[in-house]
């Protein structure tokens, strides 16, 4: 795809300008004819601009943007498509709306897409971490105008939620991190201003110093020489690893398979997984989607790539023909409650309120653990700081104490 400046003018006689994007400069002017310009000239932009601006998505595809702002785009997007705005004037008007110019810039990438012929869902691919896999899935599927409102709705809602409970897993992180963070903090200022001091005094006694006041010092001298480095280093070599792990499809699915084995993160991400699976097939079937659509969906916004090969391989079992119940059951994700909700959605031949009651029964559930997880660390957290205030005391009192012996 070629860009080119051109000028012309509008209906009322105005003199326009701008870029353009096409193939050729006959294309080119053919299309600013449709779109009410008469084109006066149109020529090729420099190579170093074409250049710059092809490069442009290869930068921004590892920038980062607000999950909010992320969240508005969907939610705006469903009123202006709804109002009748067509969907890529929907995106150009976003663009100048945005508050962050990094996801200003990357609508303005997806109009441009757009204009050069690109499907939706192409359009909005290639920025990971801006849009997730569950938003292009999605999008891959709104090829109906009359269904593109309710996928940015739906989309919105669904980014929206899983805001509010990753918010709710930090939130009840926060008060034992921090209050951690500052019991060591406080004995650490405490070490270096007193224990100096007491130490000094030890070996101009020669004394040897008390074994409680001794293991203070050594606790301290392994956080400040030791302990942040080796924190340091494991958290790069984790991400190194899971870096090279990311660009091969088998080494990810091992890796998620190995990460499952932790306990707690397993509860999580099971859930996460049940609800993007349900979730999707709730929003393809009140779309309208033909069922292998569907299928195609729910199999693809899973971002746990071993829970999507149990996926993927039972939606080719109900592909063949087999039961959707019993397909559903051979993935051993969902409890004997869950089927049991699903079975009865599909006798009252409702399966999309079903799959949406799964997601909310896994939403409260989070939300109940999350909770559970705050009041365990506050529990936690009130046993370390006696344990650790009675070891600052003796460590330090121990020290003094036997200064008059």
């Amino acid at each position: 795809m070629k860009i080119f400046d051109y000028k012309g003018r509008d209906l009322d006689g105005k003199s326009v300008k701008g870029r353009i994007f096409s193939t050729t400069e006959h294309a080119a002017a053919k299309r600013l004819i449709s779109e009410d310009v008469t084109p006066i000239s149109i020529k090729k932009t420099a190579f170093y601009t074409e250049l710059a601006f092809n490069l442009r998505p290869l930068v921004l595809k590892f920038c980062y943007v607000e999950k909010q702002d992320l969240i508005r785009f969907c939610k705006e997007m469903s009123l202006l498509v709804k109002s009748g705005v067509s969907v890529r004037q929907s995106i150009a008007n976003l663009s100048k709306s945005m508050k962050g110019k990094i996801f200003s810039h990357i609508l303005k990438i997806v109009v441009t897409r757009l204009d050069s012929g690109y499907t939706l869902a192409e359009s909005f691919s290639g920025f990971p971490n801006v849009f997730p896999t569950l938003f292009v899935a999605f999008l891959s599927y709104a090829d109906y105008a009359e269904y593109t409102s309710m996928v940015f709705a739906q989309l919105g809602e669904t980014l929206q939620a899983r805001k509010d409970i990753k918010k709710e897993m930090i939130e009840a992180m926060i008060p034992f991190t921090s209050s951690l963070a500052m019991i060591i903090l406080a004995g650490y200022i405490l070490s270096q201003v007193v224990m100096p001091e007491i130490i000094a005094i030890y070996a101009e006694k020669g004394r040897d110093l008390p074994i409680y006041t001794r293991l203070l010092a050594d606790f301290f001298d392994f956080i400040e020489n030791s302990l942040i480095y080796i924190l340091g280093y494991s958290l790069l070599s984790f991400l190194l690893v899971k870096l090279i792990v990311m660009q091969f499809e088998v080494s990810r699915y091992y890796w998620d398979k190995c990460m499952l084995q932790l306990p707690v993160y397993k509860r999580i991400r099971v859930m996460f997984a049940k609800m993007d699976f349900s979730r999707a097939i709730a929003m393809s079937l009140s779309n309208g989607y033909p069922i292998q659509k569907v299928l195609d969906i729910s199999s693809s916004v899973v971002l746990d790539r071993f829970f999507r090969h149990q996926i993927i391989t039972s939606v080719k079992k109900i592909a063949e023909g087999e039961d959707l119940i019993k397909s559903i059951r051979s993935m051993e994700l969902f409890t004997y409650s869950e089927l049991e909700i699903l079975e009865v959605g599909r006798e009252a031949e409702n399966l999309e309120e079903s799959f949406n009651n799964v997601v909310a029964f896994n939403r409260n559930e989070l939300s109940h653990r999350a909770f559970l997880l705050k009041e365990g660390l506050n529990i936690t957290m009130l046993i370390i700081m006696v344990f650790m205030i009675c070891f600052y005391m003796v460590g330090f009192y121990l020290g003094y104490l036997y200064l008059s012996f």
